[in-house]
């Protein structure tokens, strides 16, 4: 799996910034002249959270659903278990039908719909999660990013290009890449890639085996990817293979698995069929139309998620008696029961399960985000009001409580909460300017609420902290 650089958008990203064409309307941020010191973890957090903004803006393929975004970072959180320092994991889906997944700066991980299908068990996916985590741990970003740094602005946009057009097989490389003076810089460092890309493997592993998934998991997985890639990966130079060659990563990882010390540490885990894997799953075949068989449990959730999203209410009646019955009681059946009554119109019901969901899962945003949205569809805006204020407090740093919130004030309406929930929301973006000017406005909303006015000045004025620190921070790295 390929670094934030290895990521087609993200590489188009990089390459309009630094080269100066307008191939992907994206601006990064400021990171400093070539002769700064190694990127920090404000650094890297800033320039994440700028890519990120941008890819939720502008990215078609950026797939904004609270469940699967839950799943895919309940699954970075149970892996990321007992590292130190802890990491602040934030997961995404892009609609993209290839195999990859990558990581940004800033602790942020893309998966491809490509993978999520192509991934036969959990075991499978978290096994390219625990690579990508890896790659998070290790810093490897920062390292690649302050490599790049030192190179001129001109050959690192034809770095990045050349990285691009060989990750994504998309035929011969620009000649500007393989020109003399250039092939050899290109070679060290994608040299630097196969170092991370081995080290990622070794670590990866680890974190699978001691988050309690079968390791064998990660060798079916680049088995599949083998059979994937051949032509791509035979067809390719030695020098421009961003990956170390599957057969070996494959070769690696089972002698790793099979040494004494690591069977007698980390038991092997038998593959398992989640209930939260098949629900993720199934998101991405629906979405897709791809209907497999109701043999398993993919099957099976995928062939009731398909039928509500084409409101098939006979295929529901005759399936989801049956299903029900046997699915364990956690959120992801909470979830799915909900999707089911909605679509036989029996609205009450879906809401009633929803609300149980919340109680049993009070943390969830994925389960909040649905009881939000369909009491405020169904008229109930005091019950939805009072959840999403709820969410808001127990996740003041997710996007998603904060939209929630500005949801129901625009419903209510409450201009003062719109102002707070938009600047609470710009502020997390790191937009502190606008984030200050939304907090003044939902102050001016309500000029007669002392209480109120003191409780967002303080945000207003926490912000503007924000901004003057990172302002100071500029002047200095622009010295």
């Amino acid at each position: 799996m390929s670094l934030s650089c290895c990521s087609r958008r993200t590489a188009l990203a990089w390459l309009a910034a630094l080269a100066s064409t307008r191939v992907w309307p994206f601006e990064l941020p400021d990171l400093g002249g070539a002769g700064s010191s190694a990127l920090s973890e404000f650094e890297e957090r800033r320039l994440g959270r700028e890519i990120m903004r941008q890819i939720r803006a502008q990215d078609p393929a950026y797939f904004d659903d609270p469940a699967l975004t839950e799943y895919l970072t309940d699954l970075l959180e149970r892996l990321a278990q007992g590292l130190t320092p802890p990491l602040s994991l934030h997961a995404f889906a892009l609609t993209d039908p290839t195999i990859n997944a990558f990581a940004l700066p800033g602790g942020y991980m893309g998966f491809h719909f490509g993978l999520i299908a192509a991934a036969e068990d959990e075991a499978e996916l978290a096994a390219v999660a625990a690579h990508e985590l890896a790659h998070v741990a290790q810093r490897h970003i920062a390292q690649m990013l302050e490599q790049q740094k030192n190179l001129g602005w001109v050959l690192l946009g034809s770095l990045v290009l050349g990285a691009l057009a060989a990750r994504s097989g998309s035929g011969q490389l620009p000649e500007a890449v393989i020109a003399a003076g250039q092939a050899g810089v290109l070679q060290q460092q994608l040299s630097y890639s196969r170092a991370f890309e081995h080290d990622a493997d070794r670590q990866g592993l680890l974190l699978l085996a001691r988050a309690g998934f079968d390791p064998e998991g990660a060798v079916r997985f680049f088995q599949r990817l083998l059979r994937a890639t051949r032509t791509a990966e035979t067809g390719l130079p030695p020098y421009l293979r961003t990956h170390p060659l599957t057969v070996q990563r494959i070769a690696e990882l089972q002698q790793r698995i099979d040494q004494p010390l690591f069977r007698a540490q980390y038991p092997q885990a038998k593959a398992r069929m989640s209930l939260g894997f098949a629900y993720a799953k199934a998101t991405v075949l629906a979405q897709r139309d791809a209907l497999p068989s109701a043999s398993d449990l993919v099957g099976q959730v995928t062939r009731i998620r398909a039928a509500v999203r084409r409101q098939e209410q006979s295929e529901l009646q005759s399936l989801w008696p049956s299903l029900h019955m046997s699915l364990p009681a956690e959120k992801w059946r909470r979830l799915l029961e909900a999707e089911v009554l909605q679509a036989l119109g029996r609205l009450p019901h879906a809401l009633a399960a929803l609300t149980t969901a919340l109680q049993e899962h009070p943390r969830s945003l994925a389960v909040r985000a649905a009881a939000v949205r369909m009491a405020a569809a169904q008229g109930k805006i005091d019950d939805a009001w009072s959840w999403a204020q709820a969410g808001a407090r127990l996740h003041p740093n997710e996007d998603l409580a904060w939209r929630l919130v500005g949801e129901v004030a625009a419903v209510r309406p409450d201009a003062a909460w719109a102002h707070r929930a938009q600047g609470e929301r710009l502020a997390l973006e790191g937009r502190w300017q606008e984030a200050y000017d939304q907090f003044q406005r939902a102050i001016d909303a309500r000029r007669n609420d002392d209480i109120w006015g003191a409780q967002v000045q303080a945000r207003a004025n926490a912000v503007r902290q924000e901004l003057i620190a990172e302002r100071e921070w500029e002047r200095r790295h622009r010295r």
